[in-house]
Protein backbone atom coordinates (compact mmCIF):
# COMPACT_ATOMS: atom_id res chain seq x y z
CA UNK A 1 0.00 0.00 0.00
CA UNK A 2 1.24 3.00 -0.75
CA UNK A 3 0.38 6.34 1.34
CA UNK A 4 1.11 9.48 0.33
CA UNK A 5 0.29 12.87 2.53
CA UNK A 6 -0.52 16.29 0.80
CA UNK A 7 -1.33 18.66 3.78
CA UNK A 8 -3.77 17.34 5.69
CA UNK A 9 -5.26 14.96 2.88
CA UNK A 10 -3.82 10.70 3.51
CA UNK A 11 -3.85 9.58 0.18
CA UNK A 12 -3.86 5.48 -0.61
CA UNK A 13 -2.80 4.41 -3.65
CA UNK A 14 -3.42 0.68 -4.40
CA UNK A 15 -5.05 -2.23 -5.75
CA UNK A 16 -5.78 -3.15 -2.23
CA UNK A 17 -7.51 -5.91 -0.47
CA UNK A 18 -10.31 -6.49 1.62
CA UNK A 19 -7.83 -6.74 4.82
CA UNK A 20 -5.66 -3.46 3.32
CA UNK A 21 -8.89 -1.31 2.79
CA UNK A 22 -10.42 -2.13 6.75
CA UNK A 23 -7.54 -0.33 7.46
CA UNK A 24 -8.22 2.86 5.76
CA UNK A 25 -12.03 3.20 6.78
CA UNK A 26 -10.58 2.54 10.38
CA UNK A 27 -8.39 5.54 9.93
CA UNK A 28 -11.91 7.73 10.28
CA UNK A 29 -13.22 8.11 13.83
CA UNK A 30 -16.64 9.01 12.85
CA UNK A 31 -18.89 6.00 14.23
CA UNK A 32 -22.05 6.35 11.61
CA UNK A 33 -21.05 7.32 7.92
CA UNK A 34 -23.37 8.96 4.91
CA UNK A 35 -21.84 6.50 1.93
CA UNK A 36 -23.09 8.87 -1.31
CA UNK A 37 -22.76 6.55 -4.32
CA UNK A 38 -24.63 5.60 -7.39
CA UNK A 39 -26.53 2.84 -6.32
CA UNK A 40 -24.63 0.25 -8.78
CA UNK A 41 -21.32 1.37 -7.16
CA UNK A 42 -22.58 0.04 -3.68
CA UNK A 43 -21.41 -3.54 -4.11
CA UNK A 44 -17.72 -2.31 -4.50
CA UNK A 45 -17.36 -1.75 -0.57
CA UNK A 46 -20.38 -2.61 1.11
CA UNK A 47 -19.12 -6.18 2.12
CA UNK A 48 -16.07 -4.35 3.25
CA UNK A 49 -18.16 -2.06 5.37
CA UNK A 50 -20.21 -4.77 6.85
CA UNK A 51 -16.89 -6.68 7.45
CA UNK A 52 -15.39 -3.93 9.50
CA UNK A 53 -18.06 -2.77 11.65
CA UNK A 54 -19.25 0.43 9.50
CA UNK A 55 -22.56 1.67 10.67
CA UNK A 56 -23.73 3.54 7.51
CA UNK A 57 -26.71 5.10 5.28
CA UNK A 58 -26.34 5.13 1.72
CA UNK A 59 -27.66 7.92 -0.27
CA UNK A 60 -27.84 7.69 -3.84
CA UNK A 61 -30.84 9.99 -5.07
CA UNK A 62 -28.74 12.36 -7.38
CA UNK A 63 -27.93 13.37 -10.40
CA UNK A 64 -25.03 13.04 -12.81
CA UNK A 65 -24.98 17.27 -12.46
CA UNK A 66 -26.22 17.79 -8.82
CA UNK A 67 -28.84 19.92 -7.98
CA UNK A 68 -29.65 21.96 -4.84
CA UNK A 69 -32.53 19.94 -4.39
CA UNK A 70 -30.28 16.50 -4.58
CA UNK A 71 -28.20 18.23 -1.70
CA UNK A 72 -30.55 19.54 0.19
CA UNK A 73 -31.94 15.77 0.59
CA UNK A 74 -28.51 14.29 1.50
CA UNK A 75 -28.17 17.03 3.84
CA UNK A 76 -31.08 15.59 5.54
CA UNK A 77 -30.43 12.36 5.80
CA UNK A 78 -26.85 13.08 7.15
CA UNK A 79 -28.72 15.18 9.89
CA UNK A 80 -31.58 12.59 10.43
CA UNK A 81 -29.51 9.36 10.27
CA UNK A 82 -26.82 11.40 13.11
CA UNK A 83 -23.58 10.61 10.51
CA UNK A 84 -20.44 11.76 12.02
CA UNK A 85 -18.55 10.90 8.70
CA UNK A 86 -18.86 11.25 4.83
CA UNK A 87 -17.56 8.34 2.25
CA UNK A 88 -18.19 9.10 -1.83
CA UNK A 89 -17.58 6.45 -4.13
CA UNK A 90 -17.79 7.50 -7.67
CA UNK A 91 -16.85 10.27 -9.99
CA UNK A 92 -16.58 13.92 -9.80
CA UNK A 93 -20.73 14.21 -8.90
CA UNK A 94 -20.75 12.04 -6.03
CA UNK A 95 -17.38 13.71 -4.25
CA UNK A 96 -19.08 17.28 -4.96
CA UNK A 97 -22.47 16.06 -3.16
CA UNK A 98 -20.02 14.63 -0.17
CA UNK A 99 -18.43 18.22 -0.28
CA UNK A 100 -21.47 20.39 -0.12
CA UNK A 101 -22.93 17.86 2.45
CA UNK A 102 -19.85 18.76 4.76
CA UNK A 103 -20.61 22.11 3.53
CA UNK A 104 -24.41 22.63 4.66
CA UNK A 105 -25.07 20.05 7.28
CA UNK A 106 -24.04 22.87 10.27
CA UNK A 107 -25.48 25.65 8.78
CA UNK A 108 -29.52 26.81 9.09
CA UNK A 109 -31.90 25.54 6.41
CA UNK A 110 -32.71 29.42 5.28
CA UNK A 111 -32.09 31.11 3.86
CA UNK A 112 -30.70 28.84 1.26
CA UNK A 113 -27.03 26.81 2.13
CA UNK A 114 -25.34 28.60 -1.43
CA UNK A 115 -26.39 32.20 0.41
CA UNK A 116 -24.18 31.25 3.65
CA UNK A 117 -20.82 31.56 5.06
CA UNK A 118 -19.32 28.20 4.89
CA UNK A 119 -18.03 27.35 8.85
CA UNK A 120 -14.92 24.62 8.88
CA UNK A 121 -15.75 21.72 10.93
CA UNK A 122 -14.44 18.57 11.64
CA UNK A 123 -16.49 16.13 9.99
CA UNK A 124 -14.41 13.54 7.87
CA UNK A 125 -14.80 12.69 4.23
CA UNK A 126 -13.45 10.00 2.54
CA UNK A 127 -13.05 10.45 -1.22
CA UNK A 128 -12.59 7.18 -3.43
CA UNK A 129 -12.79 7.84 -7.08
CA UNK A 130 -14.10 5.57 -10.01
CA UNK A 131 -13.40 7.61 -12.80
CA UNK A 132 -9.35 9.43 -13.75
CA UNK A 133 -10.40 12.74 -14.89
CA UNK A 134 -12.29 15.08 -12.23
CA UNK A 135 -9.73 14.98 -9.50
CA UNK A 136 -12.52 16.30 -7.34
CA UNK A 137 -10.70 14.10 -5.00
CA UNK A 138 -7.98 16.59 -5.03
CA UNK A 139 -9.63 19.70 -4.64
CA UNK A 140 -11.37 22.22 -2.05
CA UNK A 141 -14.29 23.16 -4.07
CA UNK A 142 -17.59 21.73 -5.58
CA UNK A 143 -20.00 21.86 -8.03
CA UNK A 144 -23.77 22.18 -8.26
CA UNK A 145 -26.95 23.47 -10.40
CA UNK A 146 -29.34 25.68 -8.41
CA UNK A 147 -32.35 26.94 -10.44
CA UNK A 148 -30.30 26.18 -13.64
CA UNK A 149 -26.97 28.10 -13.41
CA UNK A 150 -23.78 25.84 -12.23
CA UNK A 151 -22.63 27.48 -8.81
CA UNK A 152 -19.08 26.13 -7.41
CA UNK A 153 -18.59 26.63 -3.31
CA UNK A 154 -15.42 26.66 -1.96
CA UNK A 155 -13.18 26.29 1.28
CA UNK A 156 -9.84 24.53 2.31
CA UNK A 157 -11.89 22.61 4.49
CA UNK A 158 -13.81 20.25 2.05
CA UNK A 159 -10.56 19.32 0.67
CA UNK A 160 -11.21 15.20 1.53
CA UNK A 161 -9.48 14.37 4.45
CA UNK A 162 -8.72 10.65 2.73
CA UNK A 163 -8.47 9.15 -0.46
CA UNK A 164 -8.39 5.85 -2.19
CA UNK A 165 -7.11 5.69 -5.70
CA UNK A 166 -7.79 1.97 -6.50
CA UNK A 167 -6.91 1.47 -10.37
CA UNK A 168 -9.21 -1.55 -10.75
CA UNK A 169 -12.39 0.85 -10.26
CA UNK A 170 -11.45 2.80 -13.56
CA UNK A 171 -10.82 -0.42 -15.19
CA UNK A 172 -13.88 -1.31 -16.33
CA UNK A 173 -15.36 2.28 -17.41
CA UNK A 174 -17.02 2.01 -20.89
CA UNK A 175 -14.36 3.40 -23.76
CA UNK A 176 -16.38 6.37 -23.91
CA UNK A 177 -16.45 7.46 -20.56
CA UNK A 178 -12.71 6.60 -20.14
CA UNK A 179 -11.70 9.02 -23.20
CA UNK A 180 -14.06 12.29 -21.91
CA UNK A 181 -12.54 11.96 -18.48
CA UNK A 182 -8.91 11.07 -19.55
CA UNK A 183 -9.45 14.56 -21.48
CA UNK A 184 -10.93 16.51 -19.10
CA UNK A 185 -7.40 15.50 -17.03
CA UNK A 186 -5.36 16.81 -19.69
CA UNK A 187 -7.14 20.08 -20.37
CA UNK A 188 -7.31 20.80 -16.63
CA UNK A 189 -3.26 20.49 -16.57
CA UNK A 190 -2.71 22.11 -19.37
CA UNK A 191 -5.27 25.12 -18.21
CA UNK A 192 -3.49 25.15 -15.03
CA UNK A 193 0.10 25.50 -16.55
CA UNK A 194 -0.51 29.00 -17.66
CA UNK A 195 -3.18 30.30 -14.96
CA UNK A 196 -2.27 33.54 -13.47
CA UNK A 197 -2.27 31.78 -10.02
CA UNK A 198 0.15 29.17 -11.40
CA UNK A 199 3.13 28.96 -8.94
CA UNK A 200 5.96 26.57 -9.22
CA UNK A 201 4.31 23.57 -7.32
CA UNK A 202 1.30 23.67 -9.00
CA UNK A 203 3.31 23.52 -12.62
CA UNK A 204 5.04 20.29 -10.90
CA UNK A 205 2.05 18.89 -10.84
CA UNK A 206 0.24 19.87 -14.30
CA UNK A 207 3.39 19.28 -16.03
CA UNK A 208 3.53 15.55 -14.87
CA UNK A 209 -0.22 15.19 -15.36
CA UNK A 210 1.01 16.51 -19.18
CA UNK A 211 3.68 14.12 -19.66
CA UNK A 212 1.45 11.12 -17.80
CA UNK A 213 -1.55 11.27 -19.84
CA UNK A 214 0.44 11.59 -23.53
CA UNK A 215 2.91 8.33 -22.37
CA UNK A 216 -0.14 5.88 -21.08
CA UNK A 217 -2.97 7.00 -23.14
CA UNK A 218 -2.84 4.69 -25.68
CA UNK A 219 -2.62 1.62 -23.05
CA UNK A 220 -5.13 2.76 -21.02
CA UNK A 221 -7.87 3.07 -23.78
CA UNK A 222 -6.39 -0.19 -25.40
CA UNK A 223 -6.96 -1.98 -22.06
CA UNK A 224 -3.83 -4.15 -22.85
CA UNK A 225 -3.57 -6.68 -20.04
CA UNK A 226 0.29 -7.10 -20.62
CA UNK A 227 1.37 -3.24 -19.58
CA UNK A 228 -2.00 -1.96 -17.82
CA UNK A 229 -1.79 1.79 -17.65
CA UNK A 230 -4.81 2.53 -15.17
CA UNK A 231 -2.33 3.57 -12.04
CA UNK A 232 -0.51 5.77 -14.61
CA UNK A 233 -4.08 7.85 -15.73
CA UNK A 234 -5.21 7.67 -11.97
CA UNK A 235 -1.98 9.10 -10.87
CA UNK A 236 -2.26 11.83 -13.55
CA UNK A 237 -5.20 12.57 -13.14
CA UNK A 238 -5.35 12.91 -9.65
CA UNK A 239 -1.96 15.60 -9.99
CA UNK A 240 -4.14 17.47 -12.43
CA UNK A 241 -6.60 18.06 -9.64
CA UNK A 242 -3.75 19.02 -7.64
CA UNK A 243 -2.88 21.55 -9.99
CA UNK A 244 -6.35 22.85 -10.86
CA UNK A 245 -6.67 23.21 -6.76
CA UNK A 246 -3.65 25.75 -6.69
CA UNK A 247 -5.00 27.81 -10.06
CA UNK A 248 -8.27 26.54 -10.66
CA UNK A 249 -9.13 26.63 -14.54
CA UNK A 250 -9.35 29.29 -17.37
CA UNK A 251 -10.98 30.31 -20.31
CA UNK A 252 -11.89 26.29 -22.09
CA UNK A 253 -13.37 25.38 -18.69
CA UNK A 254 -15.70 28.43 -18.70
CA UNK A 255 -16.57 27.53 -22.54
CA UNK A 256 -17.45 24.47 -21.71
CA UNK A 257 -20.65 24.55 -19.88
CA UNK A 258 -23.14 25.51 -22.28
CA UNK A 259 -22.14 22.95 -24.76
CA UNK A 260 -22.32 20.75 -22.48
CA UNK A 261 -26.16 21.98 -21.72
CA UNK A 262 -27.19 22.72 -25.05
CA UNK A 263 -25.47 19.64 -26.82
CA UNK A 264 -24.87 17.19 -24.55
CA UNK A 265 -21.10 17.10 -25.31
CA UNK A 266 -19.80 15.32 -22.24
CA UNK A 267 -17.47 17.83 -19.99
CA UNK A 268 -14.46 16.71 -21.16
CA UNK A 269 -15.43 16.51 -24.51
CA UNK A 270 -16.70 20.29 -24.68
CA UNK A 271 -13.27 21.24 -22.40
CA UNK A 272 -10.88 19.89 -25.29
CA UNK A 273 -12.61 21.23 -28.59
CA UNK A 274 -12.78 24.51 -26.74
CA UNK A 275 -8.96 24.44 -25.87
CA UNK A 276 -7.00 24.42 -28.98
CA UNK A 277 -8.59 27.61 -30.28
CA UNK A 278 -8.43 29.02 -27.13
CA UNK A 279 -4.49 28.18 -27.28
CA UNK A 280 -4.13 29.98 -30.51
CA UNK A 281 -5.62 33.12 -29.02
CA UNK A 282 -3.43 32.79 -25.96
CA UNK A 283 -0.13 32.63 -29.01
CA UNK A 284 -1.06 35.05 -30.95
CA UNK A 285 -2.11 37.96 -27.84
CA UNK A 286 0.99 37.94 -25.46
CA UNK A 287 1.00 41.63 -25.93
CA UNK A 288 -2.44 41.36 -23.95
CA UNK A 289 -0.75 39.51 -20.88
CA UNK A 290 -2.52 40.18 -17.12
CA UNK A 291 -0.25 37.81 -15.83
CA UNK A 292 1.41 40.65 -12.41
CA UNK A 293 4.54 38.31 -13.66
CA UNK A 294 5.12 39.79 -17.08
CA UNK A 295 4.83 38.64 -21.52
CA UNK A 296 8.09 37.51 -20.95
CA UNK A 297 7.33 35.38 -18.10
CA UNK A 298 4.35 33.89 -19.84
CA UNK A 299 5.92 33.42 -23.56
CA UNK A 300 8.48 31.67 -21.38
CA UNK A 301 6.26 29.75 -19.84
CA UNK A 302 4.34 28.87 -23.51
CA UNK A 303 7.42 27.32 -24.64
CA UNK A 304 8.23 25.27 -21.61
CA UNK A 305 4.34 23.84 -22.30
CA UNK A 306 5.55 23.44 -26.09
CA UNK A 307 8.19 21.31 -24.47
CA UNK A 308 6.39 18.57 -23.08
CA UNK A 309 4.11 18.18 -25.96
CA UNK A 310 7.82 17.34 -27.52
CA UNK A 311 7.93 19.65 -30.39
CA UNK A 312 10.01 23.10 -31.31
CA UNK A 313 6.81 25.47 -31.92
CA UNK A 314 3.80 26.79 -29.60
CA UNK A 315 1.74 26.51 -32.87
CA UNK A 316 2.81 22.58 -33.28
CA UNK A 317 1.88 21.81 -30.10
CA UNK A 318 -1.16 23.07 -30.32
CA UNK A 319 -1.60 21.01 -33.42
CA UNK A 320 0.14 17.73 -31.25
CA UNK A 321 -3.12 18.79 -28.77
CA UNK A 322 -5.41 18.58 -32.01
CA UNK A 323 -3.40 15.48 -33.01
CA UNK A 324 -3.89 13.59 -29.79
CA UNK A 325 -8.00 14.45 -29.59
CA UNK A 326 -8.45 13.22 -32.99
CA UNK A 327 -6.39 9.93 -32.56
CA UNK A 328 -8.57 9.27 -29.83
CA UNK A 329 -11.39 8.75 -31.67
CA UNK A 330 -14.15 10.26 -29.93
CA UNK A 331 -17.45 8.38 -30.78
CA UNK A 332 -19.35 11.53 -30.49
CA UNK A 333 -18.89 14.96 -32.93
CA UNK A 334 -18.39 17.59 -31.20
CA UNK A 335 -19.70 20.83 -33.88
CA UNK A 336 -21.94 24.27 -32.69
CA UNK A 337 -24.34 25.71 -34.98
CA UNK A 338 -23.29 28.94 -36.71
CA UNK A 339 -26.97 30.13 -35.41
CA UNK A 340 -25.97 29.49 -31.78
CA UNK A 341 -22.79 31.28 -32.00
CA UNK A 342 -24.28 34.48 -29.91
CA UNK A 343 -26.02 32.84 -27.54
CA UNK A 344 -22.78 30.62 -26.71
CA UNK A 345 -20.57 33.97 -26.67
CA UNK A 346 -22.79 35.88 -24.46
CA UNK A 347 -23.33 32.71 -21.78
CA UNK A 348 -19.49 32.79 -20.96
CA UNK A 349 -19.59 34.56 -17.46
CA UNK A 350 -16.69 36.92 -18.44
CA UNK A 351 -15.72 37.38 -14.70
CA UNK A 352 -14.44 33.28 -14.50
CA UNK A 353 -12.01 34.67 -17.27
CA UNK A 354 -10.14 36.19 -14.23
CA UNK A 355 -7.24 33.34 -14.37
CA UNK A 356 -6.87 33.42 -18.03
CA UNK A 357 -3.52 35.05 -18.15
CA UNK A 358 -4.11 37.60 -21.57
CA UNK A 359 -7.54 39.61 -22.16
CA UNK A 360 -10.07 37.92 -23.72
CA UNK A 361 -13.27 39.88 -24.94
CA UNK A 362 -17.09 38.60 -26.08
CA UNK A 363 -15.70 39.23 -29.75
CA UNK A 364 -12.84 37.02 -28.97
CA UNK A 365 -15.15 33.96 -27.19
CA UNK A 366 -17.43 34.26 -30.11
CA UNK A 367 -14.59 33.56 -32.96
CA UNK A 368 -13.08 30.34 -30.82
CA UNK A 369 -16.46 29.25 -30.65
CA UNK A 370 -16.72 29.78 -34.74
CA UNK A 371 -13.83 27.33 -34.84
CA UNK A 372 -16.14 24.96 -34.36
CA UNK A 373 -18.73 24.78 -36.43
CA UNK A 374 -18.98 22.22 -38.82
CA UNK A 375 -17.18 24.31 -41.87
CA UNK A 376 -14.25 24.95 -39.69
CA UNK A 377 -13.55 21.18 -38.44
CA UNK A 378 -10.59 19.43 -39.90
CA UNK A 379 -8.46 22.18 -40.71
CA UNK A 380 -5.25 20.58 -39.08
CA UNK A 381 -6.37 17.56 -40.78
CA UNK A 382 -2.85 16.30 -42.82
CA UNK A 383 -0.86 16.92 -39.57
CA UNK A 384 -3.44 14.91 -38.11
CA UNK A 385 -3.56 12.04 -40.31
CA UNK A 386 0.76 12.24 -40.52
CA UNK A 387 0.22 11.88 -36.46
CA UNK A 388 -2.26 8.76 -35.96
CA UNK A 389 -0.65 7.16 -38.97
CA UNK A 390 2.92 7.22 -37.17
CA UNK A 391 1.72 5.88 -33.63
CA UNK A 392 -0.31 3.42 -35.27
CA UNK A 393 2.40 1.99 -37.44
CA UNK A 394 4.13 2.05 -33.81
CA UNK A 395 1.50 -0.15 -32.39
CA UNK A 396 1.21 -2.83 -35.10
CA UNK A 397 4.51 -3.32 -34.88
CA UNK A 398 4.86 -7.16 -33.27
CA UNK A 399 8.00 -6.79 -31.08
CA UNK A 400 9.01 -3.34 -30.17
CA UNK A 401 10.57 -1.55 -26.86
CA UNK A 402 9.64 1.90 -27.98
CA UNK A 403 5.87 3.22 -28.15
CA UNK A 404 5.74 7.04 -29.69
CA UNK A 405 3.11 9.03 -28.09
CA UNK A 406 4.32 12.49 -28.91
CA UNK A 407 6.90 13.57 -31.91
CA UNK A 408 10.02 13.21 -29.71
CA UNK A 409 8.65 11.60 -26.82
CA UNK A 410 8.95 7.99 -25.88
CA UNK A 411 8.32 5.68 -23.23
CA UNK A 412 9.56 1.69 -22.32
CA UNK A 413 6.94 -0.79 -22.06
CA UNK A 414 9.39 -3.33 -22.60
CA UNK A 415 9.42 -4.56 -18.74
CA UNK A 416 5.88 -6.72 -19.16
CA UNK A 417 5.23 -7.36 -15.29
CA UNK A 418 5.89 -2.95 -14.48
CA UNK A 419 4.32 -2.72 -11.47
CA UNK A 420 2.50 0.34 -10.83
CA UNK A 421 4.55 3.06 -9.63
CA UNK A 422 2.64 5.93 -8.38
CA UNK A 423 5.51 8.42 -8.95
CA UNK A 424 7.21 7.13 -12.28
CA UNK A 425 6.61 10.30 -13.92
CA UNK A 426 6.44 13.06 -11.20
CA UNK A 427 9.90 14.60 -11.95
CA UNK A 428 9.62 13.90 -15.35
Amino acid sequence: MVIEQFGKQKVYFDNLSDGKIKTVFKQMKGRKALVVCSKGNRARIGDCLNQCGQNKVWFSDFSSNPVYEDIKKAVALFLNEQCDSIISLGGGSAIDVAKCVKAFCNMDEKPEYTKQQISPNAIEHLAIPTTAGTGSESTHFAVLYEKGRKKSISDPSLLPDYVWLNPAFIKTLPSYQKKCTMLDALCQAIESFWSVRATDESKKYASSAITGILRYAEPYLEECTDKPAEADILWAANLAGRAIDITQTTAAHAMSYKLTSNYNIPHGQAVAVCLPGVWKFLISNTEKCTDVRGREYLEGMLRQLTRLFGVESNEDAVKALEAFYQSVSMEKEAVVAKEDLEELARSVDMQRLGNFPVKIETKDIYEIYAGLTQENAGNDAEYIYWYTASRMAAVREERYNILKVMPQMAVCFQDKKRRMRHGAFLNA
